[in-house]
């Protein structure tokens, strides 16, 4: 006879549904460490006005999943974005067919780091909590700099991630439930959505 308690959530059920959270915790977590480390060498203007400048743009839809808009996801990204003052240009968002299931997740800022090897790495760990295996260096595609991918195992199964630094933006972006090669594959494309 099964006497499991239906009504008392299991350990990781909270994580389950409440992965936004959880992630975008990480990454801003890490990001704010990197801005700690590396510093922030300079900060470009948003609009146009240097010829490397980037702008950065949040698209209503990626990959034919829309972007999530709710209360839980609007607060983590604002307590995020907050983290680099007003002065600087970023994005944070979450896309996925369901908006407790989040299946991919970008975070974009418009500045440069210094030491952007070290901090290369800083922004492709501590997701959550896990540590990143089969790291490899990908094509950064037209925008430049440097850009790696990696795996991680998480309670909601594999996870892909890859973080990149150039002159004048650093990020990372999180697919749930994806293989390397599907991050590998459709890094630059994503990137490109969110820089020009």
């Amino acid at each position: 006879m099964d006497t499991t308690d239906r009504t008392t959530p299991d350990q990781h059920s909270w994580v389950r549904r409440n992965r936004w959270i959880v992630i975008a915790s990480a990454v801003g977590a890490v990001i704010g460490l990197t801005l700690a480390g590396g510093g922030l060498q300079h900060l470009k203007p948003l609009f146009g006005i240097e010829s490397d400048s980037v702008r950065l743009t949040e698209p209503d839809a990626l990959q034919g999943l829309p972007r999530l808009a709710g209360p839980e996801i609007q607060r983590e990204a604002a307590t995020v974005k907050s983290t680099y003052g007003a002065d600087v240009d970023s994005v944070v968002a979450a896309y996925g067919a369901s908006s407790e299931q989040p299946e991919l997740m970008v975070h974009v800022v418009a500045a440069s780091l210094k030491n952007p090897e070290t901090n290369l790495d800083r922004l492709l760990t501590d997701t959550l909590g896990t540590t990143p295996r089969d790291v490899t260096r990908v094509d950064e595609g037209p925008l430049g700099g440097i850009a790696q991918c990696a795996t991680a195992e998480t309670v909601q199964g594999a996870t892909a991630l890859c973080s990149w630094v150039a002159d004048n933006s650093f990020g990372k972006i999180v697919w749930v439930g994806a293989s390397l090669a599907d991050a590998t594959r459709e890094f630059a494309h994503i990137r490109g959505q969110f820089e020009s």
